[in-house]
C-alpha cells in the first residue's frame, strides 16, 4: 500500500510517520494530526523512528551493553578500537562499528546523532573523553551518559567547564551512568545503563 511505503520511507529517513485511518477505512499519510475535516471516528496513528544508541569506550563494558541493546531493539553503533572482537548478530542484524579513535575529530564526526538518539561514553581513562564530550553536547541526542563515580564526574564537570562548555550543557550529562550506582559487573551496568537510557526515552514521549 502506497501510504504504508511512504510511511516507511519515512522513518528511514528518521522523520516521524503519521497515519490515519478515515471512517470509511481509507488511509491517508502525513497530513496534519487531527486535520479540519476529520471524522469524529476517524483513527490516527503516529511511528517514530527507531531509537539508537552510540556507544564510545574501550573494554567489555561497551561489548555488553552494544549486545543487550541490540536485543532490546535499539540500532546501535559502537565506537572501540579495532583490536576488539565486536559481539555477534542478532535476529540478523549486526552492530555496526566504527574504529575509535577516529582519524580526524570534527563536527561531521557525529552528524547523524539526532533527537531519538543516546549517546554512552565507556572509557575508564577518562582522559579520552574530554575532547569529544564537546561535540556530542553540540548534538540533539535525548540522552548523554558517562561511566565513572561522582568524584570523576566533578573532575569531568570541572575538566569542560575549562574547555568553556556551558553549566546547561554539561547538565545534560547523566553520571555515573545507570539507574544503580558503582556497577561494577558489566552485564550489571550493562542492563543499568539500558534501563536509565529506556527511562530518558520515555520522558521524552519517544517511545
Amino acid at each position: 500500500h502506497i501510504v504504508i511505503e511512504n510511511a516507511l520511507q519515512a522513518l528511514q529517513k528518521r522523520r516521524v510517520a503519521h497515519i490515519g485511518v478515515h471512517a470509511d477505512n481509507n488511509l491517508y499519510f502525513d497530513e496534519p494530526i487531527y486535520p479540519q475535516n476529520a471524522h469524529p471516528t476517524d483513527i490516527f496513528f503516529n511511528y517514530q523512528p527507531r531509537l539508537r544508541l552510540y556507544i564510545i569506550g574501550v573494554g567489555e563494558a561497551p561489548k555488553a551493553l552494544a549486545t543487550l541493546a541490540l536485543q532490546t531493539g535499539f540500532e546501535v553503533i559502537l565506537y572501540s578500537p579495532k583490536t576488539q572482537s565486536l559481539p555477534i548478530a542478532f535476529n540478523g542484524e549486526a552492530i555496526t562499528s566504527k574504529t575509535w579513535p577516529p582519524a580526524k575529530l570534527s563536527k561531521d564526526t557525529f552528524s547523524r546523532i539526532d533527537k531519538w538518539s543516546a549517546i554512552a561514553l565507556l572509557f575508564h581513562d577518562h582522559d579520552k573523553e574530554t575532547s569529544i564530550i564537546p561535540y556530542l553536547l553540540a548534538q540533539p541526542a535525548f540522552y548523554i551518559g558517562a561511566l565513572g563515580s561522582h568524584k570523576t564526574h566533578s573532575i569531568r564537570v570541572q575538566n569542560l567547564q575549562d574547555l568553556g562548555v556551558k553549566k546547561a550543557d554539561i547538565a545534560r550529562i547523566h553520571a555515573p551512568i545507570g539507574m544503580i550506582d558503582n556497577m561494577r559487573h558489566t552485564s550489571f551496568l550493562a542492563v543499568s545503563a539500558l534501563a536509565e537510557i529506556i527511562a530518558s526515552a520515555q520522558k521524552h514521549r519517544l517511545l
